[in-house]
């Protein structure tokens, strides 16, 4: 049975983890950093 109450909502995605959340931060890859005249061009475009 679902219950559908603002309270009930919310709480369905937020939950404990027993992972502390930069646990696994070194074990990313760093992803590139873009060139700003790149950036400028595509934010450009979408205007």
């Amino acid at each position: 049975s679902r219950c559908y109450g603002s309270k009930t909502a919310s709480s369905e995605f937020l939950h404990e983890s027993v992972v502390p959340s930069m646990h696994y931060q070194k074990s990313l890859p760093r992803l590139p950093i873009p060139k700003l005249e790149d950036t400028i061009r595509r934010y450009l475009a979408a205007q």
